[in-house]
């Protein structure tokens, strides 16, 4: 999954915190999970992502074949998808 920080522009969504999505790799867990671009991912297993130093942390102790419950905003709407990590997550 290609991540960045959250953009400025953001805040037009009333979002303080989270990752944009820049894609997620073809025959990944998160693209098999329906991860899209232009997705703000804002925790993982409730914990909160404030950036991508706290993916990173939230994804600690897990391992290839987990899954993980993926909160994200995508069009004004609140999804949370379950992804199964691959080794690219």
């Amino acid at each position: 999954m290609a991540i960045k920080q959250i953009a400025p522009e953001a805040e037009v969504l009333d979002v303080t915190h989270g990752i944009l999505v820049h894609g997620a790799e073809e025959n990944s867990g998160a693209a098999a999970a329906g991860v899209q671009k232009g997705d703000i991912v804002i925790a993982v297993d409730d914990k909160p992502v404030q950036g991508v130093d706290d993916l990173h942390r939230a994804l600690q102790g897990y391992k290839v074949g987990d899954e993980v419950t993926v909160t994200l905003i995508r069009d004004l709407d609140l999804l949370k998808l379950k992804v199964k990590l691959g080794g690219d997550e």
